[in-house]
């Protein structure tokens, strides 16, 4: 399989790895296999990350694999979501998807290593306490 995925319960945090050259096709099995998981909820986060896998489209090709996994969340719940590009992209190209993954339906991060990535959910995570937290006044 193209995709591993793993749970982290601890963190309640999906993560795929993607190897090889990876289709459209793959990313909505490893999608569909992330549902279908005992632990998933529409709410949990989820890390993408294809930066030891190979992206052979075109830049429509990515464009549908960006939108496919935002709209994940975007139909399912509030589940944030971030994607590890290969390093070997070109950087306009980065530039382009990271407008995509802005416009997108939900909270979506297009990063260029896990670390990023992580740093990203969490200080989306901090984001989400403050604002629902007793002294913000947010309900």
């Amino acid at each position: 399989m193209p995709f591993k995925i793993q749970y982290n319960e601890e963190l309640g945090l999906f993560t795929l790895f993607g190897t090889g050259e990876l289709k459209l096709p793959d990313f909505a099995r490893a999608r569909d296999r992330m549902v279908r998981h005992r632990a998933y909820e529409p709410s949990t986060d989820s890390i993408w990350e294809l930066d030891k896998a190979s992206l052979q489209q075109t830049g429509s090709g990515v464009a549908q694999i960006v939108s496919l996994i935002s709209a994940r969340c975007a139909d399912d719940g509030s589940g944030r979501v971030s994607i590890v590009l290969p390093k070997d992209l070109e950087p306009e190209f980065v530039k382009t998807m990271r407008v995509m993954a802005a416009d997108a339906p939900t909270r979506f991060f297009v990063a260029r290593s896990n670390i990023d990535a992580g740093g990203w959910l969490q200080y989306q995570e901090d984001l989400d306490m403050d604002n629902h937290s007793p002294s913000s006044g947010l309900s």
